[in-house]
């Protein structure tokens, strides 16, 4: 019988579960990394050329929602919070948003979240201070509230736009948004 620690691949979604938007891919030092929500309440890193376990969070005790990673980083939406962890330590709470957050994304230098506030979605924006120390949590940078209707599916930082997003909904929809 041939050991699964010798196997030359491994399967993620035998650690990921079927919530939406619960792996995060990103690249750090021109390395590429998945980090993937395990049991509902912790995450793990992993290197994706070999799918080795690089880090694994602490059991939050709360159902993660969503993830997103930004370098070293791993912003967690654990109810209407957002829980910050650099590697795999939990270094605090950065802010609530109006309801729970359903969904976060990485725009440039930014976390974008999207909690439900009624009969609108709420967009809120982190981002870390500039010349902060390597543990700071990222700040409030700004909040908007969507139109009617709009439910947010992805954001991005246009590079030739300075302080700016752009969203984009399930229905083809985009938005762009002024951070200043």
């Amino acid at each position: 019988m041939e050991s699964r620690t010798l196997r030359s691949h491994r399967v993620v979604g035998a650690i990921a579960d079927d919530a939406p938007t619960c792996v995060s891919f990103y690249d750090l030092g021109g390395v590429g990394f998945v980090c993937a929500r395990v049991a509902g309440d912790a995450f793990q890193v992993l290197k994706l050329d070999s799918l080795a376990v690089q880090l694994t969070s602490p059991r939050l005790g709360r159902p993660i929602a969503c993830l997103a990673s930004l370098g070293e980083w791993t912003y967690c939406g654990v109810g209407d919070e957002l829980w910050c962890f650099e590697r795999a330590a939990f270094r605090g709470v950065a802010g609530a948003g109006a309801g729970a957050v359903r969904r976060l994304d990485v725009a440039g230098p930014l976390v974008v979240a999207a909690a439900d506030a009624g009969e609108t979605t709420e967009l809120s924006c982190w981002a870390r201070p500039a010349g902060a120390t390597r543990s700071a949590l990222p700040v409030d940078a700004a909040r908007f509230e969507l139109g009617a209707g709009f439910e947010m599916s992805a954001a991005c930082h246009p590079p030739t736009y300075v302080n700016k997003i752009v969203v984009g909904s399930g229905a083809g929809a985009l938005e762009l948004w002024n951070l200043r």
